[in-house]
Formats: structure tokens, sequence, C-alpha cells
């Protein structure tokens, strides 16, 4: 459903788009991505495109007019999963559960690069209502 939102808006214009399939099952992971950020590659001059994208809240990077080739990357990280970390920190169950992975007492628990909480691989989820 997203990508038929994403081809709506940008069917209208000029530009090339580079797709990295992921897997079958997005929904379940969706809180869990891969160690690396999604990257997706827009090339596009189009003013109203780039005013669309930054109405997203995307960020726009643009080239000097006088440079000849040009190369524009759009990396996405998940708001949600920067939230559920933040979340995870307020959580004093899973601060618990945090001191116990530092100290090699729960294998199943691991302390991700980004300070995520994982278990088996996936996000914890904190005991927050807000999220």
């Amino acid at each position: 459903m997203r990508q038929r939102r994403w081809l709506e808006l940008v069917k209208d214009y000029d530009c090339g788009i580079n797709y990295h399939p992921g897997k079958a099952n997005v929904v379940a992971d969706a809180l869990s991505p891969k160690d690396q950020p999604q990257l997706a590659t827009y090339l596009t001059q189009e003013e109203s495109l780039i005013r669309e994208l930054s109405k997203m809240r995307l960020e726009v990077v643009r080239a000097p007019e006088t440079v000849e080739g040009k190369i524009a990357a759009l990396v996405i990280v998940p708001d949600l999963r920067t939230r559920m970390i933040e979340g995870q920190r307020n959580d004093k169950a899973l601060e618990k559960v945090r001191l116990r992975v530092r100290e090699g007492e729960l294998e199943k628990f691991r302390e991700e690069a980004d300070n995520a909480l994982t278990y088996e691989g996936r996000l914890c989820v904190p005991n927050d209502e807000r999220l």
C-alpha cells in the first residue's frame, strides 16, 4: 500500500527510482529492520516533486547548477523505531533487562549498535501508551 502512495506521488515526474525489495512478510518485521537503513535513490530536478518530498519532512539535497553529474541518496529511517528506542530508555523493566544483558545473563536479548534492545532479533516494545 505504501508503494502505491509513493507511485501516485511520483508518476507524473521525470525521475528514476531504484527499488530494493525486502522480505515477503514486511509487516511482521516492520519494527525490526536489518542493520543497514533502507536506501532509495531519487534523481530529479522537478521542483514540484522536491516540494512534495519536503512536505513529507524528507531531506532534499540540491547540488549547485554548475555541477554536471548529480547523485542524491534518500535514507529512510523509521520514526517509530527511533521512538521505540527512546521509550525503552524510560521503561524501568526494560532498563533492568538491559543491565542483565550487559552483564551477560540473558542470551536471547541483545543491545544493538543503535542502543535498541531486541529479543531474538525483534525490537522490545516499551510499556508506553503513546507508542
